[in-house]
């Protein structure tokens, strides 16, 4: 008698095991909403730029930096005007909004040249995901880039190397670009 008990409560749990999945899945029902924004990202026909803002683009980092090493530049992006900004085609990954152009200073130059900008990589492109940003009155966001270049860069103790640095924004809705400003490359003291 206590076999049968045994094998029969096991004939029943396993019953239960295989019944479990398809009761399961007779309880999902599956739709299909349709959504103009999915993940974060929006079609191309709808970055369409904006009218009547204001925006601010500056470096806000130091232009005396180390040469020789990995270093950074921080720009910020403010809304200096009077009502919110949607930027719909902001980029998730923060530095992808920002082109970087530099070009050596030397003693004899007083501005850049126009034509020997150097566009500063990584090239980003629409593989990453944007999403959209609000930007209210007086409120800003700060992009960090890497400065690839400088890292090879050999400064000698006591000297310095000059470059050119601008930026603007690598948006569609929205532009704007920073003013002209000169980085100053110094040894870097923990070599």
């Amino acid at each position: 008698m206590h076999e049968n008990n045994g094998s029969l409560r096991w004939r029943t749990m396993i019953g239960l095991l295989l019944a479990l999945p398809v009761l399961f899945l007779a309880g999902c029902v599956s739709e299909t909403v349709k959504q103009k924004n999915i993940g974060g990202v929006l079609p191309q026909a709808d970055y369409k730029p904006l009218k009547d803002y204001q925006l601010e683009l500056k470096l806000v980092s130091p232009v005396v930096l180390p040469g020789g090493c990995e270093t950074f530049v921080t720009y910020s992006l403010q809304n200096t005007g009077k009502n919110t900004i949607c930027i719909n085609d902001w980029f998730t990954v923060a530095e992808a909004n920002l082109k970087l152009f530099c070009q050596p200073w030397t003693p004899d130059m007083a501005e850049p040249n126009p034509q020997n900008w150097i566009p500063l990589g990584p090239d980003y492109s629409e593989r990453i995901v944007r999403y959209p940003m609000e930007l209210n009155p007086g409120n800003l966001v700060t992009i960090r880039r890497k400065l690839s270049f400088a890292e090879f860069l050999d400064v000698k103790p006591g000297t310095e190397r000059r470059y050119f640095i601008r930026a603007e924004l690598n948006l569609k809705t929205v532009k704007a670009s920073s003013r002209l400003d000169v980085l100053h490359f110094r040894a870097n003291k923990e070599k």
